[in-house]
């Protein structure tokens, strides 16, 4: 089920499309949980920023959108589903479509207590590359470094940029601990600016702790004492293995202070 440009329809859409054949589409992915949507506000105006940014035209409001997604919602039996947003330029010099779709959520609590693997990609990516500032459909190189980590046993890799420093995952942000100080990449270098980076970061300081936003070498994936991954989906997703480097994510001190302020929004 799928709400196509305000209708709620079955699973199709428009083959005849530039985002089929360009790749001319802007998205989000939420948490949708007992009916409500996590940072719905957050995601929409991130949404729109993107949509201007590209040129890309919608016929209705922020307000509208959020009425249309809180309409979906109450269409939805399950207690916690992925929500996702698409917007897509179907015809040249028309309004762009919306689709709304709910899918089934991806991580359960074992994973959450396993921890993710993480390794590091050989394809370096340029933080002068627009792209990487907005969660856009062309998403293919994502998609193929992904799979290739996790054929080799890893849930996540990270991409590196062109001076060699540390950016972000296929599908999510990367925060380090260490010496009690917690660390993440500056935007600049070239990474989305997360939703959820940006609540942790500011709950983080809220707590007291330490938070350092900047350039961050390629070498703090060894030296680091925790480390966790942030998405919409994930929230915040302990990391258990680095490459070679293990962690005991059981014994973190720092990550499950801030998972357990975030859950508090479950």
């Amino acid at each position: 089920m799928i709400l196509y440009n305000g209708k709620i329809m079955n699973n199709c859409i428009p083959l005849i499309s530039s985002n089929v054949f360009l790749g001319t589409g802007i998205f989000e992915t939420l948490t949708v949980y007992h009916k409500k949507a996590i940072d719905l506000k957050s995601h929409i105006d991130r949404l729109f920023l993107s949509l201007k940014f590209f040129n890309l035209y919608v016929e209705i409001s922020k307000q509208e959108l959020i009425s249309q997604v809180e309409y979906f919602i109450k269409h939805i039996d399950e207690k916690k589903v992925a929500l996702r947003i698409v917007v897509i330029q179907s015809i040249k010099n028309e309004p762009a479509d919306i689709i709304i779709s709910a899918n089934h959520f991806p991580y359960q609590k074992e994973d959450y207590e396993r921890g993710f693997k993480i390794s590091r990609s050989n394809v370096i990516r340029h933080s002068a590359n627009p792209l990487l500032y907005h969660k856009t459909t062309n998403y293919l190189l994502n998609k193929l470094e992904l799979e290739k980590a996790q054929r080799k046993g890893y849930d996540e890799v990270i991409f590196l940029n062109e001076i060699g420093a540390i950016t972000e995952g296929t599908r999510s942000n990367l925060f380090l601990v260490c010496n009690g100080n917690i660390y993440t990449p500056k935007t600049s270098c070239g990474l989305l600016e997360g939703v959820t980076r940006n609540k942790i970061i500011n709950i983080a300081k809220k707590l007291g702790f330490n938070v350092i936003i900047d350039t961050i070498p390629n070498h703090f994936l060894e030296s680091c004492d925790e480390a966790f991954l942030t998405s919409s989906l994930l929230g915040i997703m302990p990391i258990s293995q680095i490459e070679n480097k293990k962690l005991n994510n059981s014994t973190y001190v720092i990550t499950p202070i801030l998972l357990n302020e975030i859950n508090k929004e479950m």
